[in-house]
């Protein structure tokens, strides 16, 4: 699996550094083809970048929340930073407040 963690941190990388969403798309697709698990936003586990992690299911690669139409790197920074300060957020309310 060493060889799997490389390609995905690779993966990530070169998807974070990107601007155009047609080269993302490929990124992502490449991803796939080497097995490896992509996951939609999530605020309580993504980043401001793509980012991967390693499990009982394989690696993951999971999208940053600046993938979601209309929320900027800003935004997406603010609400890492309320997590990682505050802990994950329990609710969608929760969420809102903070």
């Amino acid at each position: 699996m060493r060889w799997l963690n490389c390609t995905a941190a690779w993966l990530c990388a070169c998807a974070s550094l990107e601007k155009d969403a047609a080269q993302i798309a490929k990124i992502v697709r490449e991803a796939v083809r080497y097995d490896i698990k992509v996951v939609a936003p999530d605020v309580n586990k993504s980043l401001d970048g793509f980012s991967w992690s390693e499990g009982p299911d394989g690696v993951t690669m999971t999208l940053p929340l600046n993938v979601v139409a209309r929320i900027g790197a800003d935004a997406a920074r603010g609400v890492v930073a309320e997590r990682l300060a505050n802990g994950p957020f329990k609710s969608l309310r929760n969420f809102a407040e903070r």
